[in-house]
């Protein structure tokens, strides 16, 4: 159901039209599982609640997850967001404190350039530089920025990760402790 507008409350029928597995948001967001209704989100409806024929609260429909289409974010998603509201007043999210750009490298691989570091970023604590190509993460090879994101889940805050660096022809191993993201940041 909707906010009440002119005419009373709206509400909309549909069904499940898609279910997927876990996946971030453009902007970082970690939702459990990608869940999609088959309705309308009327003017002002977003945030509304998904219910099932019992009655059970299934999720929170929105628009704001994604360019294209309405989602509805899991209720395991949104217990989730609450518990870290409640325990630390935030979600935490992690940080290297970087700025890349996708490359390929003359061998082929791919990487990451770094075109800048934040002074007191997990990075740059690191020793990591600019004009450094991050091959990978935790033995993970890196092709975009969404996979250095994958690597940043609240979990990850305060682990060091292994990630390998391309410098000046030389192949590094540099240990960076994933930081928190300050308030503010996207």
């Amino acid at each position: 159901m909707g906010r009440r507008g002119e005419n009373g409350p709206c509400a909309s029928l549909g069904v499940l039209s898609a279910l997927g597995g876990p996946w971030r948001t453009w902007r970082n967001g970690n939702i459990e599982r990608f869940v999609r209704a088959d309705l309308n989100l009327y003017p002002g409806s977003s945030g509304s609640a998904l219910v099932d024929t019992a009655g059970r609260v299934i999720g929170i429909n929105t628009s704001g997850l994604t360019r294209n289409w309405s989602v509805t974010v899991p209720r395991e998603t949104v217990d989730a967001v609450i518990d870290a509201v409640l325990s630390h007043g935030h979600v935490t999210r992690g940080f290297l404190g970087v700025g890349l750009h996708p490359v390929r490298l003359p061998d082929n691989r791919t990487g990451l350039i770094v075109l800048s570091t934040e002074p007191d970023g997990s990075a740059a604590k690191a020793g990591i530089l600019i004009g450094d190509v991050l091959l990978a993460l935790a033995g993970k090879a890196l092709a975009d920025t969404d996979d250095v994101q994958a690597h940043l889940g609240p979990e990850q805050v305060g682990k060091a990760l292994a990630a390998t660096v391309y410098r000046g022809g030389t192949l590094l191993e540099i240990p960076v402790v994933v930081g928190t993201r300050p308030k503010g940041q996207r």
